[in-house]
């Protein structure tokens, strides 16, 4: 059996969380962003923890996984 302590809730709201602030920076809502690399899109991480038993509820290691396989957490 496979036990997992991933939380599908909590790991939908961190995706959706990243995205929002990405598109949120690439727009300039906090101010002049300039794209210095030549990839398509900002990229970023996010990680949720359980403060109480160390358990993993959301591991998001890019925007797209589909787009790049890098995990950059």
């Amino acid at each position: 059996a496979l036990h997992t302590t991933l939380d599908e809730r909590v790991q939908r709201q961190a995706e959706e969380a990243l995205e929002t602030q990405l598109a949120a920076i690439e727009s300039g809502r906090y101010g002049a962003f300039e794209d210095r690399a030549d990839s398509a899109s900002l990229e970023g991480a996010a990680v949720a923890l359980d403060s109480r038993t160390s358990g993993v509820l959301a591991w998001v290691g890019g925007r797209d996984f589909r787009r790049s396989e890098f995990d950059r957490v």
